[in-house]
């Protein structure tokens, strides 16, 4: 009797053992099934992922298309878009021009010369846009020349792709030869004022009008000034304070227009003085 009790334990005991082996068995296999659940679950989020990133991809090359055919919205993808552009465009005139002039102030031979101190910076802003063109154009026919690009497909799709990297990568472009041209061109032109070299905030701010124009040049299509109406226009315009507010003839530019190339619409207004007495006056008084 005794043998037969201890032979029942003994298989209850492997009962239970085997009953153990199986709960683990069975929590194991749970546990790999998780983890090819887990597995697949991640595999299926990085699909996902990557189709977001392609469909994001796909809708940036859209819009851009649509902005170079002259749509009016903007790839938010680019570092400076052209309504930050415009922004500094417009503080170029509000703040730097202004911080500019009191410096300019300080200088004992333009203290008293407001007419030049104004023209002085108008041309800076003139000059930046034209040498910033200039060097634009330069990079282009140099590309083409070099990589002998033609009208077929493959130039085509080329052209475009450095029109994209020119202007997703202004910001990080050294405009120093462009600064260095308008500088040189001033100092030439200013002799008699050594003082205007180590001018600061004149150096700043010619710095800053440089920077902004490649901006504004490097868009598709690009932006431009203009300040060669002579007919007070105030879609285009804003009267200086000097001004005669009831005329319409343009006597002087104090700041130029900002023209949006895609549909000629100004997007930052002129500044200009209008006086009609002006062209009553003769001319040997006006020098």
């Amino acid at each position: 009797n005794f043998t037969s009790i201890e032979n029942v334990q003994q298989q209850q005991q492997q009962q239970i053992t085997n009953a153990d082996y199986d709960e683990k068995e069975r929590l194991k296999n749970d546990l790999i099934q998780l983890k090819n659940e887990l597995q697949k679950s991640k595999e299926t989020i990085a699909r996902l992922q990557k189709s977001e990133e392609q469909m994001r991809e796909r809708l940036a090359e859209q819009a851009q298309r649509q902005l170079e055919k002259g749509g009016k919205f903007e790839d938010l993808n680019q570092v400076s878009r052209p309504t930050e552009l415009i922004r500094s465009y417009s503080s170029l005139y509000s703040q730097a021009r202004i911080d500019a002039l009191d410096a300019l102030d300080n200088i004992r031979e333009m203290s008293d010369a407001d007419d030049l101190k104004s023209k002085l910076l108008f041309s800076v802003v003139v000059l930046a846009f034209r040498h910033a063109q200039n060097q634009a154009k330069d990079i282009r026919n140099k590309i083409k020349q070099i990589l002998q690009l033609s009208n077929d497909k493959s130039s085509i799709v080329l052209e475009e792709t450095i029109e994209k990297y020119l202007r997703t990568t202004i910001q990080k472009y050294d405009v120093g030869k462009i600064t260095f041209e308008v500088e040189n061109q001033l100092w030439t032109t200013l002799y008699d004022y050594p003082k205007l070299k180590s001018c600061n905030e004149l150096l700043k701010y010619i710095y800053s009008a440089c920077r902004t124009a490649w901006g504004l040049v490097n868009q598709t299509p690009p932006y431009y000034i203009e300040f060669q109406i002579t007919k007070y226009d105030k879609q285009i315009h804003e009267r200086f304070h000097t001004s005669d507010n009831e005329s319409e003839t343009i006597v002087e530019y104090i700041w130029p227009c900002l023209i949006d190339g895609r549909d000629r619409t100004c997007v930052a207004k002129g500044v200009v003085i209008t006086d009609e007495q002006y062209l009553l006056i003769p001319k040997n008084q006006l020098s």
